[in-house]
């Protein structure tokens, strides 16, 4: 029986340490089954054949505290893990030439509290200084990040002057927005909502598929768990269309000539009463 390792290096395991380690009924298999003399096994402890779990098992305690066994479906946050990512992440900018671990976290966070002490990235990768946590602030409603706004055009429509001049208004008002280009459809509009975890989701339809194009946009989303993502736009829609659009659960939808700041200020209020 084999052992395929994450490296992808095979060794033999002997049938007796499968039995200690999995239970005699998995054991069992190896003796009856061709196919299972390949067998995968991760760190994880599942064990897999043919693309099919045949065991999924935890081992130890989920909470040494309150002496809770663990289970194979519970799910944990990945804490250090994640950290590892962040740190990648962050040496992947330094080679881009975006930041430098050297630098003052203060440079992007300016109105942390330091006490006069320079803390650098560096120190913060490194463990050899430590901050509070910074979602712990009383003030962090006025730090929190950007709101991120996605500006769409669906449909067959041609003519995003309009959208373009709106993405800017957004911009300048201090938002980070992602113009999704022409000619999108809501498959596409609502994938790129996922992946920019955006806020807001912004649509331009001057084609007349209004009516179309939103519910579809807004079906989406709720299959992706984007409930919590504001919908608005605007174009030429009558008035009526734009009532029932909203009663279907777009936010609020915005006419020709539309002041743009007009626009920018709504969507900080809606986003802000969505984060509370």
């Amino acid at each position: 029986m084999n052992y395929i390792s994450k490296n992808a290096k095979t060794s033999t395991v002997p049938r007796h340490s499968i039995t200690e380690k999995y239970g005699a009924g998995v054991a069992s298999f190896s003796d009856t089954a061709e196919s299972f003399s390949k067998m995968t096994i991760n760190t994880e402890e599942d064990i897999f054949i043919v693309g099919k779990e045949l065991l999924k098992k935890g081992f130890g305690l989920a909470s040494i505290e309150f002496n809770i066994p663990m289970k194979p479906e519970m799910i944990f946050r990945l804490a250090s893990m994640t950290k590892q990512f962040t740190a990648v992440s962050i040496l992947m900018l330094e080679e881009k030439g975006k930041l430098s671990v050297k630098d003052d976290i203060r440079k992007y966070l300016p109105d942390y509290p330091t006490h006069g002490e320079i803390i650098t990235i560096e120190n913060l990768l490194t463990h050899t200084s430590g901050i509070p946590s910074f979602t712990s602030f009383e003030n962090i409603n006025e730090i929190e990040r950007k709101i991120r706004a996605l500006v769409a055009k669906p449909g067959l429509d041609g003519h995003d002057r309009g959208a373009k001049v709106v993405a800017r208004a957004m911009r300048d008002a201090g938002m980070e927005v992602i113009y999704t280009g022409l000619h999108q459809t809501p498959e596409m509009i609502v994938n790129a909502a996922v992946q920019e975890d955006v806020d807001v989701v912004a649509m331009s339809i001057l084609s007349g598929a209004h009516m179309t194009m939103f519910p579809r946009v807004l079906e989406l989303m709720k299959d992706a768990g984007l409930t919590d993502v504001i919908v608005t736009g605007g174009g030429i829609i009558p008035q009526e269309d734009m009532d029932e659009l909203v009663a279907m659960g777009v936010d609020r939808l915005f006419g020709p000539g539309s002041d743009t700041r007009e626009i920018a200020k709504y969507i900080e209020e809606a986003v802000s009463a969505k984060r509370g």
